[in-house]
C-alpha cells in the first residue's frame, strides 16, 4: 500500500507541469500553428491603385489638330500598376474633345483639362488650344513692273500646314528699297524711281514676297537691300532670305551668313535673289544676317540685318487635308 500511495503522489506535478507546458504554448503562439493574432487575408503589400498620371506628347494643341493622351497607374508605393482602358474626357468638349482611345482634338481657342478615369481614380492633364500656325505667305501682285509714280495693290494669303487659308491674321509689309517703290501698311505700293525692289508680306514669323521692276534707267554702282524677316524675328529652323542687288553689270556671287552658316543664293526674279538657310544647331536669342554681293567688274555690295530667333511651342498631329479654320488669335512666342 505504502508503495502505490507514493506512485500516485508522483504522478500528479508530472500532470500538472504537462497541463501548465501546453496553456503556455497555446498562449505564447509557438510551434507550427498560427495563433489569434496572425494577419488574415489580403496583406498590407498588396498593391492597390493610388494614383493615375496622364501625358500627351505636346504641352499645347493647335485648332483641329490631334495629340494621343496616355494613362499610367501607380500603387500606393509609387510603382506601376496595370490599369487596362481608362475613360477618356475633357473638361470642355467647346475647347477640345476625347475619342475612347484618348485620341484628343483641339476644337477651338482655349484651356481645358484631359481626364482619364480608372476604378474610381481620376488622373488630369492641363491642355491650352492654341491658333492653327502660319507656316506660309503668298504674296499675289497685280503685276511685276510699273512706271514711276504708278500705284499697285497687293494681296497676301496667308496658310496653313496643309495649305489651307487662314483668315484675320497680321501681315506686316515692307520694300527693299524705298527709293524704287514704297508700300503702305495694307499692301498698297508705289513706284517711286527706277530699278527692282521686293515687295515683302509677312506673318508670324513666315513671309512671302514678289519682285517689282520700275523702268527706266538703273543708276551705276553696287548695291544692295535685305527683305528684313519679320517684326525681326524668325521662328523655327529656317530662314528665308530676300535680297536685291542693283547693278549695271552681271553678279558674281551672291552670299548669306549667318555666323560661321553660309548659304549662296539663287536669283528669283529681276534683280531679285532669295534662299533659305538652316538654323538647326545654333540657340535661340539675338543674330545678324550678312548678304555680300560682288559682280563681274570686282565691285562689292553688304547689307545686314539683326534678327531674334524664337520657339514656338505647338503640338499635335495636322488636321485631315481640305478642313479650314478661321482663327485671328496670334500664338504665344516663347524665347
Amino acid at each position: 500500500m505504502k508503495h502505490a500511495i507514493s506512485t500516485m503522489s508522483l504522478a500528479r506535478p508530472a500532470r500538472r507541469v504537462a497541463l501548465l507546458s501546453t496553456f503556455l504554448a497555446s498562449c505564447s503562439g509557438g510551434g507550427t500553428g498560427a495563433g489569434p493574432n496572425a494577419p488574415t487575408g489580403p496583406g498590407a503589400s498588396t498593391p492597390v491603385l493610388t494614383t493615375v498620371s496622364v501625358s500627351l506628347t505636346a504641352a499645347t494643341l493647335q485648332v483641329g489638330w490631334s495629340d494621343t493622351a496616355r494613362a499610367a497607374g501607380f500603387d500606393q508605393n509609387g510603382a506601376p500598376i496595370g490599369i487596362g482602358a481608362p475613360v477618356w474626357s475633357t473638361a470642355s468638349d467647346a475647347i477640345a474633345i476625347v475619342d475612347g482611345r484618348g485620341v484628343v482634338t483641339g476644337v477651338s481657342i482655349g484651356q481645358t483639362t484631359v481626364i482619364a478615369t480608372v476604378g474610381g481614380k481620376q488622373g488630369r492633364i492641363a491642355l491650352p488650344v492654341v491658333p492653327v500656325e502660319v507656316r506660309s505667305v503668298v504674296v499675289d501682285p497685280p503685276a511685276d513692273s510699273a512706271a514711276a509714280g504708278e500705284s499697285f495693290q497687293f494681296t497676301a494669303a496667308t496658310l496653313d500646314a496643309v495649305g489651307d487659308t487662314l483668315t484675320g491674321r497680321s501681315v506686316a509689309w515692307s520694300s527693299t528699297r524705298t527709293t524704287v517703290a514704297t508700300v503702305s501698311v495694307t499692301g498698297l505700293v508705289t513706284a517711286v524711281t527706277a530699278g527692282t525692289s521686293i515687295i515683302v508680306a509677312a506673318s508670324e514669323g513666315q513671309s512671302g514676297a514678289a519682285v517689282l521692276t520700275v523702268t527706266g534707267s538703273i543708276p551705276g554702282g553696287l548695291g544692295v537691300a535685305i527683305a528684313t524677316p519679320v517684326r525681326d524675328a524668325v521662328i523655327g529652323d529656317t530662314l528665308k532670305v530676300h535680297a536685291v542687288a542693283y547693278t549695271a553689270y552681271p553678279i558674281a556671287t551672291f552670299v548669306a551668313s549667318v555666323g560661321t552658316k553660309q548659304l549662296a543664293l539663287s536669283p528669283v526674279g529681276k534683280g531679285a535673289w532669295g534662299g533659305q538657310m538652316l538654323l538647326a544647331g545654333t540657340f535661340y536669342g539675338t543674330f545678324q544676317l550678312v548678304v555680300t554681293v560682288t559682280d563681274q567688274q570686282g565691285a562689292m555690295g553688304i547689307d545686314s540685318v539683326e534678327f531674334i530667333r524664337k520657339k514656338l511651342v505647338l503640338g499635335g498631329s495636322s488636321p485631315p487635308a481640305g478642313r479650314k479654320q478661321v482663327v485671328p488669335v496670334i500664338p504665344v512666342l516663347v524665347p
